[in-house]
């Protein structure tokens, strides 16, 4: 019976300690203090085909104290085991905790660093890579697919294999044309190699939307882990369809070093945007880069490229001419330099640019048409001095032939006939910052049209006298007055709105604008100066508020079109002079409220001031 009783004991003990340690079959439950749960991942590349499900053999092993031996603490035949054991282990800091699986003949590990364990569930996560050390060397092969959706316009499609560390080709793998195939409508390109010798490289791809490989339309760029024995495979989709960017106008141009134009784009990219290269950028001999714009016809000047899901075509601007760049920073003694521009065939044009936009004494050319852009923006005054560019009082060439004029953001004011008789001035950008144009400014220049910038308070006299192509000026909301003359002759202009801003309309400030057929006159203005419409042969009516109460002589004599005018007053009585002597005018009553052609006749017809005399003006 003792032998028996032996025995017994014996085997329990056995059965213990093998239960103990068949823990790929029996999970290990947690034994109230503290235990571990643990996931894994795999490293983020193009690996081998090994999904965590497949692989075997996992051991989590640990050294507690730095120093001491790796002992360990489970093991599990497959993932699924792994990740529903609880597994104890001792509270407090871990010097590392290492997990190694296994696929085939390749070793796989983890380890993590200083782990702080404490009481209860501790959830550690492994992201797991090929263990070098442990894994056999040999070669692998790399297979990965690349979706290039249901249209056929990538045309062709090269990749290769580069090393991580030196980006340069891996001998016998490197750039190649990959095939294109189509499946179920499907087309697909792909990179298939085998006998790779094992270890990480980075597979880069090119797609074409031309067979020659010069237009391109993206490019794709991810490491590829190779493993003994293994096949590292992965699809990867690129694109829905390709978009071409097309260049007019870039014949003969060339670009500055590392500057390059996209011509090509994905349809995932749409929404996004690509900056055009600028002047300095793109060159082209005996032209002047004047930028890109949308349309064939120049209209809509862009900086940026919006990609929208459609094919493009961008316009490079160029102007024949010359560049003249007079440099930054502080001018030597303020010196005038002379500049020889040489005889370039056909309509020349001459760009200025730089700080010291004064310091020009002459250009000369031997070239009998050319024209001048003098671009101020890189400048820093806040005035053009008065006669500073005066065709009449210099005489020098080079200002007559003024095409264009760009000022800086630094100028508050235009001084008095800074650009009179700048008979070829078509076009000048004025900045934010100006708040006056000085008398005579502008007078007889062929400016088209102008837009004032809000910061404008007041126009000079004859600022724009003689500016006979001038069709269209917008006065900003500032304006106060409008000098005498200020408009004189602009026999083009054929409409203008005055702000509710302006209380006074100079003398003559609109005389001989013979294409002027409407105007409309706010509340705000008390007075109209002499001859202010005189010779306005196309205005045909005209409404005068109550706030006037006065009306100089001449004002509309000459309108051979007028034929109605209405007097928002027609219950105070007028009087008219020829002398300014206002106790002596001649009453002639209230302005009829409703024979407008009257009104009319009796002002364009008769060279007289007209007022108000009662006691509610006080005149």
């Amino acid at each position: 019976m003792k032998s028996f009783k032996k025995a017994l004991y014996v085997f329990l003990a056995a059965g213990l300690i093998l239960f103990s340690s068949c823990t790929d079959f029996i999970d290990v439950s947690s034994n109230g203090s503290s235990y571990i749960r643990i996931n894994a991942t795999t490293a983020r590349t193009i690996l081998p085909d090994w999904p965590l499900d497949t692989m075997t053999d996992f051991s989590l092993k640990g050294i507690k104290t730095n120093g001491k031996a790796e002992k360990v603490l489970a093991e599990y035949s497959t993932y699924a085991q792994l990740v529903s054991a609880s597994i104890p282990v001792e509270s407090g800091t871990w010097y590392t905790l290492t997990l190694v699986s296994k696929d085939g003949e390749s070793y796989f590990s983890s380890t993590l660093s200083n782990v702080e364990i404490t009481s209860g569930e501790n959830s550690l996560i492994f992201n797991l890579k090929k263990d070098a050390e442990l894994t056999p060397s040999g070669t692998g092969t790399a297979d990965v697919k690349f979706n290039l959706g249901q249209t056929d316009e990538v045309k062709a499609v090269k990749g290769g294999l580069y090393t991580r560390a030196g980006d340069e080709e891996l001998e016998s793998f490197g750039l190649e044309a990959l095939g294109i195939t189509q499946t179920d409508g499907t087309y697909y390109a792909e990179y298939q190699k085998s006998n790779i010798p094992e270890g990480t490289y980075r597979l880069k791809v090119w797609f074409y939307a031309d067979t020659e490989c010069t237009v391109l339309v993206t490019t794709h760029s991810e490491l590829v882990e190779i493993a003994a024995g293994n096949t590292s495979n992965a699809e990867r989709n690129i694109y829905d369809r390709v978009y071409i960017i097309s260049y007019e106008g870039i014949e003969g141009a060339e670009f500055a070093e590392g500057v390059n134009l996209k011509t090509a784009f994905i349809s995932k990219e749409s929404g996004t945007s690509i900056t055009l290269p600028v002047k300095g950028q793109i060159f082209k001999k005996s032209y002047i880069f004047e930028g890109w714009y949308s349309d064939e016809n120049y209209e809509t000047k862009i900086t940026k490229l919006e990609l929208t899901s459609r094919d493009i075509t961008l316009y490079a601007k160029w102007i024949l001419g010359y560049e003249i760049d007079l440099g930054d920073g502080v001018s030597p003694n303020n010196k005038a330099y002379d500049y020889l521009v040489f005889d370039i065939p056909g309509d020349y044009t001459i760009r200025v640019t730089g700080s010291h936009c004064f310091n020009i004494n002459t250009i000369k050319s031997t070239v009998e048409d050319y024209s001048v852009i003098l671009d101020m923006k890189r400048c820093k005054f806040e005035k053009i001095p008065d006669g500073q560019y005066n065709c009449t009082i210099w005489g020098n060439e080079w200002y007559r032939r003024l095409s264009s004029i760009i000022l800086p953001e630094s100028v508050t004011s235009i001084g008095n006939t800074a650009f009179r008789w700048c008979s070829s001035l078509t076009s000048i950008e004025l900045p934010a910052s100006i708040t006056s144009i000085g008398n005579y400014a502008f007078e007889g220049c062929s400016l088209t049209s102008i837009e004032l910038p809000a910061s404008v308070t007041s126009i000079g006299n004859y600022a724009f006298s003689g500016c006979s192509s001038l069709t269209s000026i917008e006065l900003s909301a500032s304006v106060t007055s409008i000098g005498g003359q200020a408009f004189q002759g602009c026999s083009s202009l054929t409409s203008i709105e005055l702000p509710a801003s302006v209380t006074s309309i100079g003398p003559d400030a609109f005389r001989w604008c013979r294409s002027l057929t409407s105007i409309e006159i706010p509340d705000s203005v008390t007075s109209i100066s002499s001859s202010a419409f005189y010779g306005c042969s196309s205005l045909t009516s005209i409404e005068i508020p109550d706030t006037v109460t006065r009306i100089g002589e001449g004002a509309f004599y000459n309108c051979s079109s007028l034929t109605s005018v209405s007097f928002a007053d027609t219950e105070s009585i007028w009087y008219y002079t020829s002398n300014y002597k206002f106790t002596e005018g001649t009453e002639i009553g209230p302005m009829s409220a409703t024979d407008t052609a009257a009104n009319a006749t009796l002002l364009k017809s008769t060279y007289e001031m007209y007022y108000l005399y009662n006691e509610k003006y006080g005149n």
